[in-house]
């Protein structure tokens, strides 16, 4: 999925002016995953052919645009207000506006790219049981990546329990990764022991899109505390997997600005009317 100037997107355009409020055309916080909006503005003088300050837009003939965008999952919401003088005493405001509607994405789909799978699981985290597992496992070691980490992939199958492998320093961790909508039992856990142990890595993670039952958990601190041979296991569930997908999508490059001179063609006029100049300046 591609915009029209080759970038990639789960977003597409609001298309219908009559049902956009200006309130949510100016929203600072993202109506997904509630993050602040990196923010650009342009403010055009066409008459005089320069950039205007804020406390200016009152000039006559201005073209005021501003676009928020989402760092994390890169929802936008865009604005345009622009006045033209129609006559010796009457001017015209015209308004546009749009903002990013989420598509519908099949998360099954391993042809999908990872930062589109990202996006959308930051924007819906609920459809997180929807993705396919392999493309789960690659997501998750992106995320590991943009923490910091060296990440390997393993082969999808034949991989002993371990799917993903990460390397920082004299570290050596082995990574189990389960799209799961049941609780993640103690046997579970037992078995991603041995896998470690048989590795000789020297600590796990495992991250499911569920959760731990407290045999679970209760299994993971016993196999840390194995005399002369534990291995500690961090257990990662499905709201510290969203924290940590956060903390990795807010460390992307994206640009407000660059999204301004994309969008401003696309927005749509959904508000126009015509005032007097000396009732406006009274």
């Amino acid at each position: 999925m591609k915009n029209d100037d080759g970038k990639t997107s789960i977003w597409s355009y609001a298309d219908n002016p009559d049902d956009m409020a200006v309130a949510t055309l100016k929203r600072e916080e993202c109506m997904f995953c509630r993050s602040k909006l990196l923010d650009a503005r342009e403010i055009v003088d066409k008459q005089k052919g320069r950039i205007l300050k804020p406390d200016q837009t009152h000039d006559l003939e201005a073209d005021n645009t501003g676009v928020g965008l989402c760092g994390r999952c890169g929802w936008w919401t865009a604005y345009r207000y622009e006045k033209m003088r129609t006559g010796d005493l009457e001017s015209t405001v015209r308004e546009y506006g749009s903002y990013g509607v989420l598509k519908n994405l099949s998360l099954a789909d391993l042809s999908i790219p990872i930062e589109e799978v990202r996006d959308y699981l930051t924007a819906r985290y609920q459809s997180r049981n929807e993705i396919h597992p392999r493309l789960f496992e690659e997501t998750v070691a992106t995320v590991f990546k943009d923490l910091g980490y060296s990440v390997e992939v393993t082969a999808y199958s034949g991989d002993g329990g371990i799917d993903v492998i990460l390397s920082k320093s004299s570290e050596r961790v082995g990574v189990q990764v389960k799209r799961y909508q049941d609780a993640i039992e103690a046997e579970q856990i037992r078995s991603f022991i041995g896998a470690l142990v048989i590795g000789d890595y020297t600590r796990g993670i495992y991250v499911t899109t569920s959760h731990f039952r407290k045999g679970a958990k209760e299994t993971a601190e016993k196999g840390a505390s194995i005399r002369g041979g534990g291995i500690p296991i961090e257990l990662i569930d499905a709201p510290r997997f969203y924290e940590a997908l956060g903390i990795a999508q807010s460390t992307l490059e994206r640009s407000a600005s660059e999204w301004l001179a994309f969008v401003k063609p696309l927005l749509k006029l959904f508000d126009e009317h015509s005032f007097l100049e000396s009732y406006y300046t009274h």
